[in-house]
């Protein structure tokens, strides 16, 4: 099995005065949830980004058990679609007075959802404004409404904090779809064994991802200072999931609807742990649900550690090139990373200005 060198681990930024954040969107619900804790055990604060004060309210009380060292969690209410939420991240940014390392482009789904009272409900009251649907049922709005978290939300963060990430050479991860191709055996490029995936009635999600997917690579290209990676964390225990297999039956494809119910009874068939093709098309290499902290565990360490060798790639979180990163033996603290200058990374650290973003 083809395995990349991915470079010795990178440190994240860091100054022995002002302590280290990251800036996760989606933050109060499922993988975003797992991400912002894990940042705050591995001592990096968090500006943590959702649209309900409610939610946050609930990950606040947590973040305060979990974190390590200094690390604190900044919540921020904010409707990243419009001016006025960029504006509060850039402001919560500000006010904290920490460096910028990393940035989560998390936020985003097959649907856009809320909370009532305790059930999640689609953002769309009317069936026929929703995502989840066929590309010829979906109204236009609600590829719009898709677009404009999944991708345009995305590309706004990404041009504002660019001027802070050069000058830490940080890290972008965005959360994106793929499936993880084993047979799959042209070894040129980094992530080249990931492609992006799609579904019957999924088609707004699926073009979404595929645009993160060239972002990432474009912001890579563009930007070699920046470490910029997309990850598929997978079918995970989430609102998102539990939603989808709630209201996927009236418009996915039927085999493909069977399939993620057996991975929820992880009940797969056992044909070496794969699907026939004639029989069904592979739907990624899982088998079964996961819960969201198995991933986010992985993210992190990319956030903190990544070399520039993986950066525009395409990865489902488990591929076999990210295996240092399973490695929990070989995690290290943001603070000591930085400190014996990242196994080999060894980068100056360049604060940025203190009116980057002008007064608040």
């Amino acid at each position: 099995m083809w395995v990349p060198d991915v470079g010795p681990p990178q440190a994240a930024s860091a100054s022995y005065n002002r302590g280290c954040i990251a800036i996760v969107t989606g933050a109060s619900r499922g993988l975003g949830r797992e991400i912002t804790l894990e940042f705050l055990r591995r001592r990096v604060s968090v500006i943590g980004v959702a649209r309900t004060a409610a939610d946050l309210n609930s990950l606040l009380g947590r973040a305060l058990s979990e974190a390590q060292g200094n690390a604190r969690l900044f919540p921020c209410v904010a409707d990243i679609t419009t001016e006025e939420g960029m504006w509060a991240i850039e402001a919560t940014l500000a006010h904290s007075d920490q460096v910028l390392i990393a940035l989560i482009n998390n936020a985003g789904g097959v649907e856009l959802l809320d909370r009532s009272g305790d059930k999640v409900v689609a953002t769309f009251k009317n069936r026929e404004d929703r995502a989840m649907a066929s590309i010829e049922n979906a109204s236009m709005d609600a590829w719009r409404a898709i677009f404009d978290v999944n991708v345009f939300a995305a590309v706004n963060l990404i041009r504002r904090f660019l001027p802070i990430m050069r000058l830490t050479k940080g890290r972008i991860i965005n959360i994106s779809l793929a499936e993880h191709n084993e047979d799959y055996n042209i070894s040129s490029s980094i992530g080249s064994r990931a492609s992006t995936q799609s579904y019957h009635g999924w088609a707004a999600y699926c073009v979404s991802k595929g645009a993160i997917n060239m972002l990432t690579k474009s912001l890579a290209h563009e930007e070699p200072d920046i470490v910029s990676i997309a990850i598929c964390p997978g079918f995970m225990d989430t609102d998102m999931y539990n939603y989808v297999m709630k209201k996927g039956s009236r418009v996915m494809d039927k085999k493909e609807y069977k399939r993620l119910q057996q991975l929820q009874n992880d009940k797969l068939p056992d044909d070496n742990n794969r699907y026939k093709e004639e029989e069904e098309p592979a739907m990624n290499a899982q088998k079964k649900i996961h819960h969201p902290s198995e991933p986010a565990y992985v993210i992190v360490r990319l956030a903190l550690e990544s070399s520039s060798k993986l950066s525009g790639g395409l990865f489902t979180w488990d591929a076999p090139e990210l295996d240092y990163f399973h490695d929990q033996g070989s995690f290290a603290f943001a603070t000591e990373l930085a400190l014996r200058g990242g196994g080999g990374g060894g980068e100056e650290t360049i604060l940025p200005p203190e009116n980057l973003f002008g007064s608040y």
